[in-house]
């Protein structure tokens, strides 16, 4: 359950990818964050490219995201990434104690890249939009994407799919109805 009156970080990451590799240990290679306030209104927002340690960026990636291993070939890696997190959730007036993404996968990707860097995670408890949404709105139904839950809502999709604060920004107009 979303508190209310709380500051809420919306949280989208991208990650490395291979075709036909659904079990390949994919690596986030950017993150887009929004922190919303109840209404849905954007406070701020943080967004960065991420280095891979691990892995590269793939053709297949590069198709679906428009990541290039160019662009994140001169990106922070991710314990700096996340030391900048930190200090721009610690610049908020209030701190957010809540963080949602559409699904469990960002917070997955979240545990186990923070877990193989050795660092603790900068965000606070995880809530899972996408099974809200569901059970608010699809009453059971099978569960949606986040372009078709807005389109569901009778929202716009801007900015470009697979692309971190874009999706971010997509979901953060979701909140004021997931709140309801």
């Amino acid at each position: 359950m979303i508190i209310e009156s709380d500051l809420i970080l919306v949280v989208d990451f991208e990650a490395t990818c291979f075709d036909g590799c659904s079990d390949i240990d994919r690596e986030i290679i950017e993150i887009g964050i929004c922190c919303v306030d109840p209404r849905g209104g954007i406070a701020s927002e943080y967004s960065s490219l991420v280095q891979p340690k691990f892995n590269t960026v793939s053709t297949y990636c590069t198709d679906i995201t428009r990541i290039t291993s160019k662009m994140v070939a001169e990106a922070p890696e991710f314990t700096a990434a996340i030391a900048e997190i930190r200090s721009w959730i610690e610049g908020m007036p209030d701190t957010p104690r809540q963080w949602i993404s559409w699904g469990t996968y960002d917070y997955v990707q979240m545990v186990q890249d923070c877990g193989r860097n050795g660092i603790t995670c900068p965000l606070p408890q995880h809530i899972n939009a996408k099974k809200l949404f569901q059970k608010k709105f699809l009453k059971g139904a099978r569960q949606v994407g986040l372009k078709k839950a807005l389109e569901i809502m009778e929202l716009p999709f801007l900015g470009q799919h697979h692309r971190a604060l874009s999706d971010a920004r997509a979901l953060a107009q979701l909140v004021p109805f997931l709140l309801k």
